[in-house]
């Protein structure tokens, strides 16, 4: 995902492409999903955080707040 939003810049192009940003961040989102549903038996809680930002759209706090 990071190699396609570097091709991208999805967020360069809302100003320029809006339905072509909109495209490719739906995209990176439906792969975070599946990143997410494979992660689930080995990480439930971290899968259930992941699939709740993504079901409202919101911010949550860090998934793995050692590392912030």
């Amino acid at each position: 995902m990071d190699g396609y939003i570097q091709k991208t810049e999805p967020f360069k192009k809302l100003n320029t492409d809006r339905n072509g940003a909109i495209h490719d961040i739906r995209k990176l989102i439906e792969e975070l999903a599946t990143v997410a549903f494979m992660l689930q038996p080995f990480m439930p809680k971290t899968s259930e955080k992941i699939l709740e930002a993504i079901k409202n759209g919101k911010e949550v706090a860090p998934l793995f707040p050692r590392m912030a």
